[in-house]
């Protein structure tokens, strides 16, 4: 019995600590406006939840919202741009999942197409 009980123990420990390095995710933002704030609102739900997040936003994304608007939802979260951004390979390979708030339906048929001209589209 007391084997079972520690066998539980660690997978319990072993499945936490899997969760805690799974919850990183990178928030992809676009020229839109349309959905901006639920999109926000969502985003600061799972920053309570224990998700580091990492925004990048395209410069019709910086236009449309505001790195301040971004700011103002999510404190304390990075904030990408062309300016100040990164290359895209390590971004995408230290996040596990990529979110998309607002997409464009330029963005979309651009990614479709394979026309990369942003941070975005590599």
């Amino acid at each position: 019995m007391e084997e079972a009980l520690l066998i539980e123990r660690v997978a319990a420990e072993v499945w936490k600590r899997l969760q805690e390095g799974q919850r990183k995710a990178l928030a992809l933002f676009t020229g839109g406006t349309m959905g901006a704030r639920e999109g926000l609102l969502a985003l600061e739900k799972l920053k309570e939840q224990g998700w580091y997040l990492t925004v990048v936003m395209t410069p019709g994304a910086e236009r449309a919202l505001g790195t301040g608007r971004i700011a103002g939802f999510l404190a304390g979260v990075p904030i990408l741009t062309e300016e100040k951004g990164w290359p895209p390979g390590p971004l995408l390979k230290e996040h596990n999942l990529i979110l998309v708030p607002v997409l464009t339906v330029n963005s979309a048929a651009k990614v479709a197409a394979g026309i990369a001209d942003n941070l975005l589209r590599p």
